[in-house]
């Protein structure tokens, strides 16, 4: 019984905290404090579980569990979105429920046809169009895409980007660019994935030397990382690691 009571005015207590901390209502206080577990039962079904169904945490659940539902909806939805009114957005929203599905390839004419008018050289479409055809086993058209990007759009910055573009020019055989792309990201880029790519290139091509020296810096910086760099990183480490 003892316990009882306890767990009853802890739970009353915080309700009453919520109570204050989020403006609700004086008289809330005095329906918690002069009903105990009553009160507090109220109280969390007509206040805290509402709230909790509204939070961003309860709508992401919301969306997976439908998702494992019903894993065409959103495919669906997009479809018929695209069906309704063929804009840049409903054909993008389209694109990425085909790359979702590997269907790179559909992914990519998705994309193609947002490339008119005022989007013609829009930098965003046409980064996503360098990684669908990419992954579509089309480096060279994810390289004429990347090349697009940077002729008419001179100021503008990414690394996945840059990343894509050196990995393109690796799956054409072009190493000593792919080398250099490597080199120049690198030199700036908040992951150690392109140092690890570098290191396995110059592996590749005999340069072992110079492949250890980036493999050892990578799991330097790694080793002297905060905890959630690092484990956002586990991979490349364990790359690097495994090369030396």
């Amino acid at each position: 019984m003892p316990l009882l009571i306890l767990l009853s005015l802890g739970v009353t207590i915080a309700c009453c905290v919520h109570a204050m901390r989020n403006g609700r209502p004086y008289w809330w206080l005095f329906v918690l404090i002069g009903t105990s577990w009553i009160g507090a039962a109220i109280y969390l079904l007509v206040e805290v579980l509402p709230e909790m169904r509204r939070s961003r945490a309860a709508r992401s659940l919301k969306t997976e569990v439908a998702r494992l539902v019903d894993p065409q909806r959103d495919f669906r939805e997009a479809a018929q979105r695209l069906e309704d009114h063929e804009s840049v957005e409903t054909l993008t929203a389209m694109a990425e429920q085909l790359a979702v599905r590997e269907r790179y390839g559909e992914a990519a004419t998705m994309l193609e046809r947002c490339l008119h008018g005022p989007h013609e050289h829009d930098p965003g479409t046409l980064l996503r169009l360098a990684e669908a055809r990419f992954l579509d086993g089309d480096p060279a058209g994810a390289l004429t895409a990347l090349d697009t990007l940077q002729e008419h759009n001179p100021g503008y910055h990414s690394e996945p980007g840059h990343l894509l573009y050196g990995r393109s020019q690796e799956a054409l055989g072009l190493q000593e660019d792919a080398l250099e792309s490597y080199a120049d990201l690198a030199g700036y880029a908040t992951s150690e994935e392109p140092r690890v790519r570098l290191g396995l290139l110059l592996q590749k091509t005999g340069r072992t030397v110079e492949a250890r020296a980036a493999f050892e810096t990578v799991v330097r910086n790694l080793e002297r990382a905060s905890k959630v760099h690092f484990r956002n990183e586990r991979e490349w480490y364990q790359a690097a690691k495994a090369n030396l």
